[in-house]
């Protein structure tokens, strides 16, 4: 099944069989883990997917059921990596059902699970690619980013759509459907330069030039991704790959910031970048002592 249809197809599994031990629940992780344990069975894997998680019992499913199907054309051995960052849930045995690596990072942060899993990596590993445990990547996503890396591209990217999540209701779910359309026809009247596109839900990149720009920067809360890109941009070419589609939760914008603080979040940050050439770290738990935790372009 593709993407799509993966999404609704857990969503019911999930409303109908909450508990990750249900019988059900183990039948979908048995029945989407086949290449996640091929592909890991490999000493020398020349790629690793990464995914950050933190008490994500209830999507991480979902995501390596996304990432087993993406990997059922490829031949060349690609590691499955869950960094588990302090999760007191069921994330870390999910993980272990779908035959994933475990990595553990016990320092709270996005930033920090990247650069574990970064730092985790075997010399074998060329390509890192990113995604995140509400997310579902497409069923050529794989093999778009293999292509793109293996041609000398640094940094490459696709395009992540947000999709209404099973615990909303419909009133915020119609409110989100005007605000996808809205968002999407400012996105096209935008100046170029304003049109990034990216983040760490759906990106693949160089792991020597990775390690030689640092990593991570781990002091950012938010934006690490962004950064990481714009510090490796000196090392070579960077491409946006139409074919790397994922689909992601829309839970953050609705139950963490609310949608209106989105909008303006959103129109703040494409200001700042457009006028300064940076683009600002604006996660709401920022305090003053770590506002300055802004990242310049190299």
């Amino acid at each position: 099944m593709n993407a799509q249809e993966l999404w609704a197809h857990y969503e019911q599994v999930h409303k109908a069989h909450p508990n990750p031990s249900s019988i059900d629940k183990l039948d979908f992780y048995q029945q989407h883990r086949n290449n996640i344990i091929r592909h890991n069975g490999f000493n020398n894997p020349i790629a690793s997917i990464i995914i950050p998680a933190l008490n994500e019992a209830d999507l991480i499913a979902r995501a390596l059921a996304g990432i087993n199907s993406a990997l059922s054309d490829e031949q060349q051995p690609i590691s499955t990596i869950i960094v588990d960052n302090g999760s007191q849930d069921a994330t870390k045995q999910i993980a272990y059902e779908f035959g994933a690596i475990v990595v553990d990072e016990p320092k709270r942060g996005v930033a920090r699970a990247r650069q574990a899993g970064l730092e985790s990596l075997p010399k074998s590993v060329n390509y890192l690619l990113s995604t995140d445990a509400d997310t579902v990547v497409s069923n050529g996503w794989v093999t778009a980013y293999m292509d793109a890396l293996s041609t000398q591209i640094i940094f490459a990217y696709g395009e992540i759509s947000y999709q209404h999540d099973f615990k909303f209701n419909r009133l915020e779910w119609v409110a989100f459907q005007a605000y996808k359309l809205i968002a999407s026809f400012v996105h096209k009247t935008k100046p170029s330069a304003l049109r990034i596109g990216m983040g760490g839900a759906n990106c693949g990149y160089s792991r020597v030039a990775a390690i030689e720009v640092g990593g991570y920067n781990t002091s950012l809360i938010t934006g690490e991704d962004t950064d990481l890109m714009n510090r490796i941009s000196g090392k070579g070419p960077i491409l946006r790959i139409p074919d790397a589609k994922v689909l992601t939760s829309n839970r953050r914008i609705l139950s963490e910031q609310g949608l209106a603080r989105h909008i303006l979040r959103k129109i703040y940050c494409n200001f700042v970048y457009f006028t300064t050439g940076r683009w600002p770290s604006t996660s709401p738990r920022l305090n003053n002592d770590n506002r300055k935790n802004i990242f310049k372009s190299s």
